[in-house]
């Protein structure tokens, strides 16, 4: 009787230990995915364009966009601002650097709070505090929010 208690102690104890490795292996390969997503778009806000960041994203699963400047878009129109945004970069690229990176995890959202400095893309100064909200699904980006911290309304018209 003793050894029949001990073996099913043993096998819940395995059981859930293997539970714990997998959610730890999928929100490992979640956020190595994030990461690469994030660093995808610093590359694009550095001025040298977002096909890295552009991988990760798909008009049928993307599901809402906002940004302190362009609102708050859910569905098709979501993914059409994005698009815009991105496609204005590119002909007028920001040429900024990302530094003090901080990320946070929360299930399939991710958190990247981080200082940026350069030149928006038209040539003005710009310094600030910012955060970018990703969110992902099965490999790819569906959610992506963006904060700033202090701006100067000039720098944008």
């Amino acid at each position: 009787m003793k050894i029949i208690q001990l073996l099913i102690v043993v096998t819940v104890c395995m059981l859930t230990y293997n539970s714990n490795a997998q959610n730890k292996t999928t929100q490992s390969m979640q956020q190595q995915i994030a990461s690469s997503i994030f660093k995808g778009w610093q590359t694009g806000e550095s001025g040298k364009g977002y096909n890295s960041f552009l991988k990760y994203l798909e008009a049928e699963s993307f599901q809402y966009f906002s940004h302190p400047l362009i609102g708050k878009h859910a569905g098709k129109e979501a993914f059409e601002k994005l698009m815009a945004l991105l496609n204005e970069r590119e002909v007028k690229p920001n040429q900024l650097t990302f530094s003090n990176i901080i990320s946070y995890q929360y299930n399939n959202s991710f958190c990247f709070q981080f200082d940026s400095e350069g030149k928006v893309a038209d040539g003005f100064k710009y310094q600030g505090y910012n955060i970018i909200q990703l969110e992902i699904k099965e490999g790819k980006l569906i959610g992506f929010r963006e904060y700033f911290g202090y701006i100067n309304p000039s720098w944008f018209k």
